[in-house]
């Protein structure tokens, strides 16, 4: 279950030194506009700063499971007289958010991956990380990174295939407290170390 962290909490302040150690998370209220839409806060942002003026904060807003802390590149609305509302709308209906200013932080209408860490112990979900990865770079190779849908062909769509299905089944591994010695989630009989995870060292070779 996704949660809003804890400012005190241990992982936000290793997270906080990775992405920028100068700056300091904050809670920042959730406040959506009628016309915002779920993940675009960019443009929602710029027809607030038509409409009423203010200006735009980059950064990172910071969310946290049982097994990783994520910091997701985000923007919120600062007001004329200094206040920072977030007017995007969230899948889960939250109140607050955790934001991490980030005062060196670009846009240029190009998506940003996510950062995440594994606090689990499994190292399980270091390879879910990893094919997240791979997922989001396919998905923003060249022209793709200004595509709001994009599409594969040949081998490529393969590959794309084969990650998806693979990070579904070690997210389903994760779930059920499965670690890299454990079967394989494809019923091979093997222990997933030497069976999907071979294939997802094959597959990132490929990219």
């Amino acid at each position: 279950m996704i949660q809003v962290p804890e400012i005190a909490d241990e992982h936000v302040k290793e997270l906080t030194m990775i992405i920028c150690p100068e700056s300091k998370p904050i809670y920042v209220n959730v406040e959506p506009e009628s016309f915002a839409e779920v993940n675009e806060c960019f443009p929602a942002i710029e027809k607030k700063i038509e409409r009423d003026d203010g200006s735009r904060v980059l950064g990172w807003q910071i969310w946290k499971t049982k097994i990783l802390i994520e910091a997701e590149f985000h923007a919120i609305w600062k007001s004329t007289v200094g206040e920072l509302i977030d007017i995007t709308p969230k899948q889960i209906l939250f109140q607050k958010i955790l934001f991490l200013p980030d005062s060196k932080a670009k846009y240029d209408g190009v998506q940003v991956d996510n950062i995440r860490l594994n606090i689990s112990g499994n190292r399980l979900v270091d390879d879910f990380i990893e094919i997240a990865k791979a997922i989001y770079r396919m998905e923003n190779k060249g022209e793709r990174a200004f595509q709001y849908e994009v599409s594969f062909s040949g081998s490529e769509s393969q590959i794309y295939q084969n990650l998806k299905k693979i990070q579904a089944g070690v997210y389903s591994m994760i779930q059920n407290g499965k670690s890299r010695n454990s079967p394989c989630f494809c019923n091979s009989r093997s222990k997933y170390k030497h069976c999907c995870r071979e294939l997802i060292s094959k597959q990132l070779k490929s990219l």
